[in-house]
């Protein structure tokens, strides 16, 4: 199953539910970092953590500053604030849908709403070539 590590601005339940489907999840308020720490600080430790990145912060689909293919996977969940709670049981399946794939999560960054999951930008590392003996 899939390593998490899930932004202090992803509501509890939506770590609970991932948690309760198999996948290790660390809120990102657990860790030994600042309350204020900047993006980069932050997905610097999901990427040492080897983990997929759960936020609702738009700013993380900006390949120029965070490039998918640095990451093991960013996740942004998109709702609108007056029917989050409603929305959320399709968004937590289109969720456990894409992290069931999670090989095709590293390099890569996706949009999740309630109607689609979008990929944004990056490219699945290359494949190795292994050298003949």
């Amino acid at each position: 199953m899939a390593s998490f590590i899930v932004d202090a601005n992803v509501p509890d339940y939506i770590a609970d539910f991932l948690s309760q489907n198999g996948h290790e999840v660390t809120k990102l308020r657990y860790l030994q970092l600042s309350q204020r720490a900047k993006d980069p600080v932050v997905l610097e430790e999901v990427k040492r953590r080897q983990c997929i990145f759960l936020t609702r912060d738009n700013d993380f689909a900006d390949p120029q500053r965070f490039p998918p293919e640095d990451y093991w996977g960013i996740l942004i969940l998109k709702t609108d604030r007056e029917d989050f709670r409603e929305r959320c049981e399709r968004i937590q399946q289109r969720l456990l849908q894409r992290v069931n794939q999670v090989q095709n999560l590293r390099g890569r960054t996706y949009r999740i709403t309630r109607s689609k999951v979008e990929r944004l930008g990056g490219q699945a590392p290359k494949k190795r070539k292994r050298k003949r003996s």
